[in-house]
């Protein structure tokens, strides 16, 4: 996590935008996103997440970001195994027969 931390944060150095503004950019740059949710508390930081808008990633850019995400480990395989392991460690936090509750 830290090798992608400071991937995004050479690239917002360099065009003088704050990380969160490259990961956003990133976002909306993958296929079949159209749009991201972020939260502003304030006007100055409604500014801070337009300069979003007007960044652009270069190849160089997006291959250092794919360097970084390539080396991320996290679980293998099926994204909702751990959700579906009801004595695995995420069981403590998962909702579980929600439909029976609103019966």
């Amino acid at each position: 996590f830290q090798r992608l931390l400071q991937s995004l944060d050479a690239i917002a150095r360099r065009q003088r935008v704050l990380v969160a503004n490259v990961a956003q950019r990133w976002v909306l740059e993958q296929p079949g996103v159209s749009a991201a949710i972020i939260g502003m508390r304030s006007a100055e930081s409604a500014a801070g997440t337009l300069r979003t808008l007007n960044l652009t990633l270069d190849d160089g850019d997006r291959a250092a970001i794919a360097t970084a995400l390539a080396q991320l480990a996290g679980p293998s395989g099926d994204v909702y195994a751990l959700e579906r392991d009801r004595d695995g460690r995420h069981a403590a936090i998962m909702k579980y027969d929600l439909q029976a509750r609103q019966g």
